[in-house]
């Protein structure tokens, strides 16, 4: 069940992606009402266009089940994925395996201090910082002054784009795929302001994924695959602030310890070893009795 979540997330997102170009490139009247919705769905432009629909869509979604926005229609996630694969399979392990992700602490600070200047900014009216790193905005610019004149050009229309405009979205997107190249999502947990807004919101979610200590055999592969790098697979813990829905641990868990669940279970082995260290420590020789009168001898003591 969770792999075919992975296949259908994988499906949508591409469609998706596909409509949100064509409704960028197209200049057909019909058309765009057709496919237009496509750019009304993503969260900048619902909030600067105050529209309060959209906005409640994705509030009540990560609300519902966390970051799904950041796997099914940000356009900035499809390139990070592509250019993330790309960096596995370049850098194979010597044995022919992809190279692993692995779990890093979030940067908390940076993200929400990025968010904050981001705010502040699009109350001021100042765009051009929430131009240069909001996905939608970042895409929207390449697609506008980079592949639009491209197909004008192509169609007979010779249009020539603005220098500044070009090497802004080139270089945008090259640093974002770079960071996807060698880290997997990097830019979605340190920078992206949108992705920052919903963790603040997906860390209260009503079902969330979770690694079942009772089922899980400590393979590693959960981690291994998080290219949010969200997963601590010693702990059996998932950063759900961080985590994009993108399905890759529980298509590649083969016991089927990770699930959603809006129940998040409590491990009972921390509390087990909290009373182990109280315990002194039974040589070969020391009878085990001797053990539990040692660990009384202080409470008679102090009966006396």
């Amino acid at each position: 069940m969770m792999k075919r979540l992975k296949i259908l997330r994988i499906v949508f997102s591409v469609a998706f992606f596909a409509l949100l170009t064509a409704a960028l490139l197209c200049y057909d009247p019909e058309w765009a009402s057709w496919i237009g919705w496509t750019c009304q769905m993503q969260l900048m432009p619902a909030v600067l266009s105050l529209s309060a629909g959209a906005c409640l869509f994705w509030l009540v979604v990560t609300l519902l089940i966390g970051r799904a926005y950041c796997s099914t229609v940000c356009p900035l996630g499809v390139i990070q994925d592509v250019a993330g694969r790309i960096g596995r399979l370049a850098r194979r392990n010597r044995d022919g395996s992809l190279r692993p992700y692995r779990y890093s602490r979030a940067e908390n600070r940076m993200r929400y201090v990025v968010l904050g200047v981001v705010v502040v900014c699009v109350l001021a009216g100042q765009m051009f910082l929430p131009e240069i790193i909001d996905p939608y905005l970042v895409y929207a610019n390449v697609i506008n002054n980079f592949l639009s004149p491209v197909s004008d050009t192509l169609l007979g229309e010779v249009v020539l784009p603005g220098l500044t405009g070009v090497a802004l979205s080139v270089v945008t997107m090259l640093v974002v795929a770079a960071l996807a190249f060698k880290n997997g999502r990097t830019f979605c947990n340190t920078v992206c302001p949108v992705g920052s807004a919903l963790s603040i919101v997906s860390r209260i979610s009503l079902y969330q994924l979770e690694i079942d200590p009772d089922t899980c055999t400590n393979c590693g592969r959960c981690e291994d695959v998080c290219k949010a790098s969200c997963i601590d697979a010693k702990a059996h813990t998932i950063d759900y602030s961080r985590c994009v829905l993108c399905m890759n641990c529980s298509a590649a868990c083969n016991d089927s310890a990770i699930r959603f669940t809006a129940n998040r279970k409590r491990l009972s082995t921390p509390l087990m070893q909290q009373i182990d260290r109280k315990l002194p420590q039974m040589t070969l020789d020391q009878p085990r009795g001797n053990a539990l009168e040692t660990t009384l001898e202080p409470r008679r003591k102090g009966t006396k």
